[in-house]
């Protein structure tokens, strides 16, 4: 006899989290699902705080997916975060906490000026490429024009020399 066993246990502990980008008023996470799901993943509740308080401050953010962006942080800071699971049986308990920071603004302000260069080349490059390609259009255009003068000239004492009547 084959005995279907259904879960009736809530999602087991979200193994782990990764940061996917900083910014100075933003993390991005990612997360891989529970180890045991025991059935569909409903949402995932992120809580997190600053290093220097407690968890009972923590403000909480949910998420359908296994990513999430929490804005409004400060930069700089230390922040700490725990994620948890929900199926339909309930929330599976909260991970490890787990500490990110943000970016402070001068490694920010430092990120824009290593990449000013890049841009302002690939603009000044990008100026470039379209500037010859305008000069050749432009030769291109002027050179058919030119071959083609002559040709409508003669063309044209053709189709004049031709109406007209010559006596014998």
């Amino acid at each position: 006899m084959v005995r279907h066993v259904l879960s009736s246990t809530v999602p087991s502990t979200v193994p782990m989290l990764h940061q996917l980008s900083r910014a100075p008023v933003s993390i991005t996470l990612s997360w891989p699902q529970p180890d045991r799901p025991n059935g569909d993943i409903l949402e995932y509740q992120l809580r997190y705080y600053d290093k220097g308080s407690d968890v009972d401050g923590a403000m909480t953010v949910y998420s359908e997916t296994n990513t999430v962006t929490v804005n409004s942080l400060i930069p700089g800071s230390i922040y700490a975060f725990q994620i948890r699971a929900r199926n339909e049986r309930g929330y599976g308990p909260y991970s490890n906490t787990i500490y990110f920071t943000t970016l402070p603004l001068e490694e920010h302000s430092q990120q824009i000026q290593n990449r000013l260069p890049l841009l302002v080349g690939s603009v000044m490059g990008g100026a470039a490429f379209l500037l010859v390609v305008a000069a050749i259009v432009v030769v291109v255009v002027f050179r058919s024009k030119r071959r083609e003068s002559p040709y409508s000239d003669r063309l044209q004492r053709y189709i004049s020399n031709r109406g007209e009547y010559v006596s014998p």
